[in-house]
């Protein structure tokens, strides 16, 4: 084992960058499973394999923004929520989801372009996030 060498979050991360980027027809399947990896192989071994963070789930909520899937608003909304609820559990955790989290669930909706009622719920969102300032 090299001790100069880790696969740290940001590593990860990357990767999932470059499926996001990559214009492939499957890139928010391909995040999605990298993002489980992770998950899995830190759950296994915590000292070892890095916990996703809020750039994790920051990356494959941008992917979910740029595809698609029919599926990519309940995806991105269903990530969230469980962003949300990670941070209800463990407030000074990994994962946070901050103004860009709230950016990128309504930029899914924007792209849903003639499909109704998603600029209603991308200002749902909006008054959500508005909320949250509010909170804090």
């Amino acid at each position: 084992v090299n001790e100069n060498i880790r696969v740290t979050a940001t590593v990860y991360n990357q990767c999932m960058n470059a499926w996001s980027k990559s214009g492939a027809e499957n890139a928010a399947l391909r995040v999605h499973d990298i993002l489980k990896r992770m998950h899995s192989r830190h759950d296994k071994d915590p000292l070892e394999a890095p916990e996703p963070d809020t750039v994790s789930y920051n990356t494959l909520l941008h992917t979910w923004s740029i595809s698609d899937d029919e599926q990519a608003t309940e995806k991105a909304d269903e990530l969230i929520h469980l962003m949300e609820e990670k941070q209800r559990m463990n407030p000074k955790g990994a994962v946070i989801p901050n103004t860009w989290s709230y950016n990128l669930v309504m930029l899914t909706y924007a792209n849903r372009i003639g499909e109704y009622g998603t600029a209603k719920a991308a200002e749902d969102w909006l008054l959500r996030l508005s909320e949250l300032c509010v909170e804090n």
